[in-house]
């Protein structure tokens, strides 16, 4: 019998070791026996220093996001809600304006408007400001998970503020916050801190509630793309949070509207001229504190990519940088995919990862619990909507004198006073313009445009067979109005204030 030799000896290589996607639950190191188990690990009911700061951080988006509401697109928001429910049904067509009524009009965010008014009629207006404050609360502790890979709290408390921070001038109360809430839910699930196909109801929801749902299938596309880049296999969990992404985006089409709903974002983009003068479609000039706090992220973003950073992390995170330098609008989602993706190149390894229990976590999570407590206590049956930024008062004479709300007058007025005017009034507002821009016919835009710069005004007025006027005091029309170019031509100051000019037409007054 022949015995076998021996293979010839070969130079010893150390084991290739795959690089594995850049997910929370498969970078994390083995913990030794007999130390703490980690923050994913441990049970919703544990109390650490961890959980405490993330409520103390929860705390602060909550007082973010349930402020006094000012803005003027919730106006329309509640005023279509009172709509919906008296009707039964969800208006198609505009019937708000005297200058683009009948035209189609996609109430994308139908669902928040109910929301809004079976609030009001039902607990009261200060419920919406608890719900808002809900929603951003939520997006912040949501977001304080998502910076898990960080482990220092410092680091992680530094990404999270920074978002929040953002927030505190982006977070305003409207249907957007719905649409956060939704994509701080898809990152969850990216980093496997949700179940997949949770994202079915989820889509649903923000499809039905603001237009930004394609960023959902933009941004789990984009980790898609960077973690097969990163482990040259097939990425199984992004492929699966992909289909249940867009399962759950066509559920979205079960609505009163059907697939208008689906389409609508990709008409807004399309009609650049609608959008072009609007403030939160402008690139952002970077001479804001929050747009100096978001290149703060940028910067974090930048680091995290030097120091440790993955195709998976890097991909998402430059897209939405890239978008958010496009758009003010994409300043808010942009912030908390950046604070999420540099989370996991600016791991600080150390044993204070807030995990640590006793009495002082005991006191932090108290703290933030009865922080919540009051403040919701605060807000229930406070002042929940103010309107000092709008002319209440000169509304109130033109109504005396029937000069507004009245489909044979003419009322010339700025786009956020068109959205008081509707909750005001409601359908029949007959507004010149309000700050729907998605679907009003470029010649009302253009001439809201050049009444604003104080272009063409006298053109514009005759065109348009105004009657009465109500603008800002301080503006070029105001200037115009108190000229003698405007008294030749009949128009009579009627009424001014510090902040608003009224203007008749002599036959009108």
């Amino acid at each position: 019998m022949t015995t076998p030799q021996s293979p010839a000896p070969t130079k010893a290589r150390p084991p290739r070791i795959k690089r594995q996607p850049d997910v929370p639950a498969r970078n994390a190191e083995a913990a030794p026996s007999g130390s703490e188990p980690t923050e994913a690990s441990r049970s919703r009911f544990d109390v650490d220093v961890s959980a405490g700061i993330g409520l103390v951080m929860a705390l602060v988006g909550f007082i973010v996001g349930s402020r006094v509401i000012s803005d003027n697109s919730f106006l329309t928001h509640f005023a279509t809600g009172r709509l919906i429910l008296e009707s039964g049904s969800v208006p198609t067509v505009d019937v708000y304006s005297a200058t683009a009524a009948g035209e189609p009009w996609t109430v994308q965010s139908w669902l928040p408007s109910v929301i809004y008014r079976l609030l009001f009629e039902n607990v009261g207006f200060w419920s919406i400001r608890l719900l808002h404050g809900a929603l951003t609360g939520t997006i912040t502790w949501m977001l304080w998970r998502l910076s898990q890979p960080a482990r220092h709290p410092a680091i992680r408390v530094l990404l999270v503020g920074l978002a929040v921070v953002v927030g505190a001038s982006l977070w305003t109360p409207r249907p957007l916050l719905f649409g956060l809430l939704g994509l701080a839910f898809v990152l969850q699930v990216l980093q496997k801190q949700r179940a997949a196909w949770m994202l079915l109801p989820v889509m649903w929801l923000w499809v039905n509630s603001n237009g930004s749902f394609p960023l959902a299938v933009l941004i789990v596309g984009a980790t898609l793309v960077g973690t097969w880049l990163d482990d040259r296999a097939l990425p199984r969990h992004e492929l699966s949070v992909l289909g249940w992404t867009l399962a759950g985006t066509a559920l979205g089409a079960i609505n009163p509207l059907g697939l208008r709903l689906l389409i609508f974002p990709f008409e807004l983009i399309s009609n650049s001229a609608a959008v072009e003068g609007v403030a939160e479609w402008r690139s952002p000039s970077f001479d804001s504190p929050t747009q100096w706090v978001f290149l703060g992220l940028v910067f974090a973003f930048v680091a995290s990519a030097r120091l440790g950073g993955t195709w998976r992390s890097l991909i998402p995170g430059f897209g939405m940088t890239v978008m958010a330098l496009l758009a003010l609008r994409n300043l808010g989602p942009a912030s908390l995919v950046l604070a999420t993706f540099s989370a996991f190149g600016l791991v600080w390894k150390t044993d204070l990862d807030g995990s640590e229990r006793g009495v002082i976590a005991k006191a932090v999570v108290g703290t933030a619990l009865g922080g919540i407590v009051v403040v919701s206590a605060m807000i229930v049956g406070s002042t929940a909507l103010d309107l000092e930024d709008y002319p209440v008062e000169e509304v109130d004479w033109l109504e005396e004198r029937s000069l507004v709300a009245n489909p044979d007058v003419m009322l010339i007025q700025r786009d956020s006073v068109g959205n008081y005017l509707e909750a005001r009034f409601g359908d029949e507002a007959s507004v010149f313009v309000d700050d729907r821009f998605d679907f009003y016919p470029q010649d009302v835009l253009d001439d809201h445009r050049d009444l604003f710069f104080g272009q063409n005004i006298e053109e514009i007025l005759g065109r348009r067979e105004a009657d009465a006027v109500l603008w800002e005091a301080e503006s070029p029309l105001a200037e115009w109005l108190r000229s003698d170019d405007g008294e030749a031509l009949g128009w009579a100051v009627a009424l001014e204030s510090d902040d608003w000019i009224v203007a008749v037409r002599n036959q009108a007054g």
